[in-house]
């Protein structure tokens, strides 16, 4: 992949305390542009991270309903990220992202 490529990814987010992190290789840097999230009514929360575990994360956004997170402009890298945490037991919900490698 090189710099100005697109990046992007769908996943499921299946249990309780699962966690979807947006989070490139070791190098490369992304500015993630969309998180788009089906979560059927069911809470999901939206975290700055450093930590695999989300210890320290600092949350910017949490929802309910299904929808999108657009034009963020939000620059990651492999020790800073965005995590997505589903925070309902017994639930089953599918996040994707997009942006752009910048380095």
């Amino acid at each position: 992949m090189t710099v100005g490529d697109a990046v992007s990814l769908t996943k499921n987010v299946t249990i309780y305390d699962n966690r979807f992190h947006i989070r490139p290789p070791v190098g490369e840097e992304w500015v993630i542009h969309n998180i788009k999230y089906d979560n059927a009514g069911f809470r999901m929360d939206f975290y700055v991270t450093k930590m695999e575990n989300g210890s320290g994360a600092l949350k910017f956004h949490e929802v309910t309903q299904p929808g999108i997170l657009d034009n963020l402009g939000i620059h990651v890298t492999n020790d800073q990220w965005i995590m997505l945490l589903n925070t309902s037991a017994g639930t089953t919900m599918k996040a994707s992202f997009d942006g752009i490698r910048t380095k």
